[in-house]
């Protein structure tokens, strides 16, 4: 019964009293029990169910419609960057989407996290595309706080200081460095951000990239870590704008559509910033 329920939940759309449902479910789930995910393209992950994180991918309920876009948005032979990159969801179908010959270079921090990553990469045989880095994006090349959340999507760098089992040191670049890489420096077309908080830091230590690739960038904007919840107050927003970047929302048609600094979100959402001039 739990499983008939649970793939009901998961390929059926949105209707009245679904999140129920899905709450009667979750209350079943066991301790590790571990499913097999698809994503989009095809590309398969292996996910443990009584983590939150990845029980919504199993769910299909996890950045869906965000695969979906970048899929359309990337072509064969492109070079990608994914920033935080969790357990694989963005790598796997951007490495789907740039073979034969693209490249994927991956960044996440959390030993526990890139362990899956890498597992997952494997699982689908797409070892030879796509670079792997336990390490985190920042401005510069340094050694740094990082702590590692039981919920791993909420691992990030500190901003303080902190004691504890659930905190180490990670060693962080600058991605100006892969500017030494000839397939960055002349095929790069896109990059993913998702750092819980540090994103600025990361796009300053990005900047060479910024102006001789003008990599178009998916970024996440996070109210909940923020004093304001307006766009234009958000420091990766004015960043970016004095870049020449401008803001887009996409769908899963890839439609974009432009946005202004006064958009507001309550919550979190990823913007898409494509450079104009």
């Amino acid at each position: 019964m739990r499983d008939i329920l649970g793939n009901f939940l998961r390929v059926t759309p949105a209707f009245r009293g679904k999140w129920r449902l899905r709450k009667i479910w979750e209350h079943t789930v066991l301790h590790g029990e571990r499913r097999i995910a698809r994503l989009p393209d095809g590309s398969v992950l292996n996910v443990q169910l009584d983590m939150p994180y990845e029980r919504m991918v199993w769910l299909e309920d996890e950045e869906w419609a965000e695969l979906q876009y970048l899929r359309r948005k990337l072509r064969s032979g492109d070079v990608f960057i994914d920033v935080g990159a969790n357990i694989g969801l963005w790598t796997l179908v951007a490495a789907s989407s740039v073979l034969p010959n693209g490249r994927i270079f991956s960044f996440e921090p959390n030993p526990a996290t890139f362990d899956k990553l890498v597992q997952n990469i494997k699982l689908n045989g797409r070892e030879a595309l796509v670079d792997r880095f336990p390490e985190a994006v920042s401005k510069a090349d340094d050694v740094v706080q990082f702590v590692c959340d039981t919920q791993h999507n909420l691992s990030a760098i500190s901003s303080g200081y902190f004691e504890g089992s659930n905190v180490i040191s990670v060693r962080t670049r600058g991605l100006d460095f892969l500017l030494n890489n000839e397939l960055v420096a002349t095929r790069l077309v896109g990059i993913k951000l998702d750092t819980e908080g540090h994103e600025l830091n990361a796009l300053a230590g990005a900047v060479g990239l910024l102006e001789q690739r003008s990599p178009w960038l998916i970024v996440e904007f996070n109210t909940t870590l923020l004093a304001s919840k307006v766009l234009e107050a958000w420091p990766v927003y004015r960043f970016l704008s004095g870049k020449g970047y401008r803001p887009f929302f996409y769908d899963r048609h890839g439609v974009e559509t432009k946005v202004d600094g006064t958009l507001t979100v309550d919550g979190y959402r990823n913007i898409l910033f494509k450079r104009i001039s």
